[in-house]
Formats: C-alpha cells, structure tokens, sequence
C-alpha cells in the first residue's frame, strides 16, 4: 500500500464515499480501517483484508449512483468477517506454483516423482481454491443483500459493473467469482432473457498457443532432468 501511495495510485476518497462506507459500515457493524480510490480507468472495488481498507476505483465512482456504491461496499465489508482459514484459502493459488523454484534440486534428487508430484500439486490445489473463493464471493453477496434495504440494487450495480468491463454473464469456467447470471437470480432479480449459453473462454488460437506453450514446458522439463 506504502509503495503504491508512492506511484500515485491511490487518491484520497470524496467525502460523498466516505459517508457511504461509514453508513454501511455502521449498518452492519463491521469495522474497516480506511477507504481510498484508485486512479484506474476499470470499475472495480475490493476489499484488503489484512489492512481492512477498502478500495474503489475512479470509474467505478462516476459509473454508479450512491445507492449501488453503499451496496457494492457491503459487498467488500463483508469479506472483512472471513476467517483466517479463509483468507489462507484465497492465496493458495499462488503457493501452489511456489515449489517449482525448487525444481533444479529436487528433480536432480527424486527424478521424475518430483516432476510428477510438483505438477500434480499446481494443477490439482488451484482449481480447489477457485472453488472456495466462489463460495466466499457468494457469501459476500447474500449479506450485501440482507443488509441493503433495497437487495434488487445490488443485482444492478453488478450488472452495471460487468456491462462497463464488457464481460459475459456466463462464462465457460467461472473464475473466482460466480457467473454473474447466477449472482443476478441469487440477488432475486431474475433477468429478462434465458441463461444464456457460455462464452468461450478461449478462441482457438489461444487454445493452440496454450498447447504449444506447455508441450514446449514439457520438454524443456524433460531435458533438464536428463
């Protein structure tokens, strides 16, 4: 945080969202240390839990009215309650690749099971983690529900935020989040058009230069430990 305050990156927060994080915070009686803005040209808004600041982005301030703010920050005040063991969960995914600068020593040791074992580890814990993120995305969005007087507000700030990112409201994969179809019905706003279909995470090209890159991996792995 230090260091990005440094760059520039961050600017003091208006007093119209400090006035909608301490009402929101006073309503459901969760603490948060600071909130500041982003200069990013990307509507985006989270929470640092370690610090308990809150973040919210330029483009998000001019997109959304006050009311879809205050629902989007209890949003984030509610992943500023998960456990320890959740926020564990949240940054495996990077741990999981951790071991592989110890590949060199290990595969010199053990061969071929450490190969198999570190490979094994990277693809098997992240798809887990993903999983329990969702949860815990899903968890935020029923208390930003119950605590917003008006729940259906929220449903149109998500829909407001992933219009302007220009993302599908379903994709082939969710990522960390819940496709935001499914997040729109679980907020009760069910919307005017059948679920659509899943975009394509990938065209063919990437999918295609994704292959080529880890068969090249795969090799270059194969020639080291010979």
């Amino acid at each position: 945080m230090a260091f990005a305050r440094m760059l520039g990156m961050f600017a003091e927060a208006p007093e119209r969202l400090k006035e909608i994080a301490v009402r929101a915070s006073h309503r459901m009686d969760i603490p948060f240390r600071n909130v500041r803005v982003i200069r990013s040209g990307y509507a985006l808004a989270f929470a640092v839990v370690g610090t308990r600041h809150l973040l919210f982005s330029e483009r998000l301030l001019e997109g959304l009215s006050d009311e879809e703010i205050s629902t989007v920050c209890a949003h984030d005040l509610a992943h500023l309650t998960e456990s320890r063991s959740a926020r564990v969960v949240r940054s495996s995914p990077v741990v999981a690749y951790l071991p592989w600068i110890f590949f060199r020593p290990l595969t010199s040791e053990f061969g071929l099971t450490a190969f198999a074992v570190l490979l094994v580890f990277s693809v098997v814990l992240p798809p887990s983690c993903l999983e329990a993120s969702r949860k815990m995305e899903s968890r935020a969005d029923g208390m930003a529900k119950k605590e917003e007087e008006a729940p259906a507000v929220y449903a149109r700030a998500m829909a407001r935020l992933c219009e302007d990112a220009r993302s599908p409201v379903v994709t082939t994969k969710a990522g960390t989040h819940p496709h935001l179809y499914d997040r729109l019905v679980a907020a009760g706003v069910t919307p005017d058009y059948p679920r659509p279909a899943p975009a394509a995470a990938m065209t063919w090209m990437g999918k295609a230069f994704g292959f080529l890159a880890a068969s090249l991996f795969g090799l270059l792995a194969m020639r080291v430990i010979g």
